[in-house]
């Protein structure tokens, strides 16, 4: 069997949740060009061309200002909670897709995402860092309380390799069904241990590979390779460094038979083109979502 290629006996439909971080603009750090608009063009391939609707996004995108410590903290926190019926917020029949892209930090063997008014960890104490930055740890404990069939955790920061060596607790189920029936906990990272560039090779191959993507459904696995080959093809170094990016795609369940997630294609490609002009793109994204945004953020508590 080729890597990531599987038969899907009977597809499924499964509710797709979708959270976007992506922070261009720090208070004490160097500014990203990137992040924000990177979030948006994977947004807008999902909604072109694999059936996402603004009702997919479970809260409202965490972007610059918004994506503060306690914020963003509280909001991850948020998702692995339940709604005023007492119901699980994303159900264990429904997935959910996370995105960052924004600063990363690697100190004491902990890998850190830098939230949008972080100190500069480069000249803090250990303890101010856990206390204002984002360990994956507590994300990764975080997503081990979600009870979603699959997690697709994408990481466009750097150190982000610091993801892969972590395993999420997960309901064991049989793993006799076929591999989309199999839940699954897996993580995307624009690197390994190291920096990565802004404007991202990963970020830009991901857009490609999804958009141009000629098959009814493309795995996590087969898009890890995909991603991997095309960013490795790129030959960008990493930034201070002569070893060149390499993106990894890793299960976070220690198991044999790990299930995939699958993005189904729902259109034709002749039928949606992609914009990646960034005012084009900016326009369009507001067209229809400002109502739902606006709902998601004054009666989050009551929309689910």
């Amino acid at each position: 069997m080729g890597l990531g290629i599987t038969t899907l006996t009977e597809k499924k439909k499964r509710r797709n949740h979708l959270v976007l971080i992506g922070i261009d603009k720090y208070e004490n750090l160097s500014p990203l060009t990137f992040p924000v608009s990177d979030c948006q063009r994977f947004y807008s391939v999902l909604k072109n061309f694999y059936g996402f609707s603004d009702n997919d996004l479970i809260i409202k995108p965490l972007f610059n200002k918004d994506a503060s410590v306690a914020f963003l903290f509280d909001e991850i926190s948020y998702l692995g909670g339940k709604n005023e019926k007492g119901e699980a917020r994303v159900k264990s029949d429904e997935n959910l897709i996370i995105y960052f892209s924004g600063h990363g930090h690697f100190s004491n063997n902990e890998g850190y995402w830098i939230p949008f008014d972080a100190p500069d960890p480069l000249n803090c104490t250990p303890y101010v860092i856990k206390q204002t930055l984002i360990s994956v740890s507590e994300v990764i404990k975080i997503l081990s309380t979600i009870k979603a069939h699959h997690i697709v955790l994408i990481v466009d920061a750097c150190f982000s390799e610091s993801f892969t060596e972590m395993e999420v607790d997960m309901p064991q189920q049989s793993q006799i069904a076929n591999a989309e029936d199999i839940p699954s906990r897996w993580v995307l990272t624009a690197g390994r241990h190291g920096l990565v560039p802004d404007p991202s090779p990963f970020a830009n191959a991901l857009v490609t590979i999804l958009s141009q993507n000629q098959s009814n459904h493309i795995s996590i696995n087969l898009l890890g390779a995909q991603l991997t080959h095309a960013v490795r093809n790129a030959n960008q170094p990493v930034p201070k460094s002569n070893l060149i990016i390499e993106p990894m795609c890793k299960s976070l369940v220690n198991t044999n038979k790990p299930g995939e997630f699958f993005f189904h294609r729902v259109v034709n490609q002749s039928q949606k083109s992609v914009g990646l002009d960034l005012k084009s793109l900016l326009n369009a994204l507001r067209s229809g979502t400002n109502k739902h945004f606006d709902l998601l953020q004054t009666g989050r508590f009551k929309y689910l």
